[in-house]
C-alpha cells in the first residue's frame, strides 16, 4: 500500500517498523505538516521529500497517510486526507479540542476511510497478555485499575511549551493510560476528575509536569492515572510504565515488560508473552480486510474525548460527569 508521511514530530517509527514486517507497505515520500517543521531526519529514509504536503498528496495519490506533525495541526491534516479518500494513521492525541475531534469524527464517518491513532501501547506483549487474562476472568471483575506513566523530560520541541500547540500532558502522555483503563474496564466511565501543574517543568512554560486523574465507572469500579516528566536522566529506561488491575479473585501487575499475576490460591507467576505486534502493519491489514484492529476509530474517538474531559476537569478544578 502506497504510504506517505506528513510531519516528523511524533512516532513515525511505527510506520517504518510496519513496513519492515509487512512487504505490502511502501513508504514513498514525506513532507512537513507545517512550513517550520524540521523533517531533516527523514532525509534518506524515504525516496522523496516534498516541502508541501498537499502537493505531495496531489502527486503521489497515496493509500495511507501517516500524520505526525505538531499536535495542534494533526486533526486538520487528517481531515484534509480523509476528504481525499486517504486512510489515516495519526499521532495521538487524535485532536486537542472538542471541536476538532467532533469534526474529525464526522469526516471519518462520512468519508468511510479507515482511521487509527497511535495508541500503540495496547500492543505491548505484557499488556496484551494481561488484557487476555482479564477478559477470560482470571481476576474477576476489575474493580480497581491504577496506571502510571513517568517519562524523562529530556529535550522537547518548543511547541510543547504552549497549550495551544501542545494540547497538554493529559492528552499527550495520559491518553495511553486512559486507553488502558478504557480497554480493561468492563463498564463505561461516568465521572472524571483530575489535577495538573506546570511546577517543576524545567522552564517549559505552560507544559504540565505532573498530573493525576480519577475515574468512576458505571458499575462503581474506579481507576486512576499518575503522569509525570520527573523520571531522572540517569534512569536505565526513558519511561516507567506500570498498570495494576485488581479484582475479587486477584491482581495483575504490568511492569518492566512483564505481567505478574497474584491469586488467592496460587503462588505468583508471570503470564506467558506473545511475539511483538506492529500496530501500523495491522492497520494496513485492516484496510485490506485481512484483520481487525485492536484500536478501532470509534474507540479512539471515545478515549480522546475522555482525555479532553480529564483536561477540562483539571483546568476547572471540578469533576466532569458523563451521561
Amino acid at each position: 500500500m502506497k504510504t506517505v508521511i506528513i510531519g516528523n514530530s511524533g512516532h513515525v517509527n511505527y510506520a517504518f517498523r510496519g513496513a519492515e514486517v509487512n512487504p505490502d507497505i511502501k513508504i514513498c515520500s514525506a513532507a512537513p505538516g507545517i512550513a517550520e517543521e524540521d523533517i531533516g531526519k527523514l532525509q534518506g529514509a524515504v525516496p522523496v521529500i516534498y516541502t508541501d504536503y498537499k502537493k505531495m498528496l496531489d502527486r503521489e495519490k497515496p493509500d495511507i497517510a501517516v500524520i505526525a506533525s505538531h499536535f495542534y495541526i494533526n486533526a486538520s491534516i487528517a481531515i484534509e486526507c480523509m476528504n481525499r479518500g486517504i486512510h489515516c494513521f495519526t499521532e495521538k492525541p487524535a485532536a486537542i479540542s472538542f471541536s476538532d475531534l467532533d469534526l474529525l469524527e464526522k469526516t471519518q464517518k462520512s468519508s468511510g476511510v479507515k482511521f487509527c491513532a497511535m495508541h500503540a501501547l495496547r500492543y505491548e506483549p505484557a499488556i496484551l497478555a494481561a488484557h487476555e487474562a482479564v477478559k477470560n476472568g482470571l481476576i474477576g471483575i476489575p474493580w480497581i485499575i491504577n496506571a502510571q506513566k513517568s517519562y524523562k523530560l529530556g529535550t522537547r520541541p518548543d511547541f510543547f511549551k504552549k497549550r495551544s500547540t501542545y494540547g497538554g500532558t493529559i492528552l499527550w502522555v495520559g491518553i495511553h493510560a486512559l486507553d488502558w483503563i478504557y480497554w480493561f474496564s468492563q463498564s463505561p466511565v461516568i465521572e472524571i476528575n483530575a489535577g495538573h501543574t506546570a511546577a517543576g517543568n524545567s522552564g517549559f512554560s505552560e507544559m504540565e509536569s505532573s498530573c493525576l486523574i480519577f475515574l468512576r465507572m458505571q458499575n462503581n469500579a474506579h481507576a486512576s492515572c499518575s503522569l509525570d516528566y520527573f523520571r531522572p536522566a540517569g534512569a536505565l529506561t526513558h519511561d516507567d510504565d506500570r498498570l495494576r488491575i485488581a479484582g475479587e479473585k486477584g491482581i495483575i501487575e504490568v511492569r518492566e515488560k512483564n505481567a505478574l499475576v497474584l491469586l488467592h490460591d496460587q503462588k505468583p507467576f508471570n503470564l506467558p508473552l506473545s511475539a511483538e505486534r506492529s500496530i501500523f502493519s495491522e492497520f494496513a491489514e485492516s484496510i485490506a480486510g485481512e484483520s481487525k484492529l485492536l484500536t478501532g476509530a470509534d474507540e479512539i474517538f471515545t478515549v480522546t474525548r475522555l482525555a479532553l474531559y480529564a483536561r477540562e476537569a483539571a483546568d476547572k478544578k471540578q469533576p466532569v460527569f458523563i451521561s
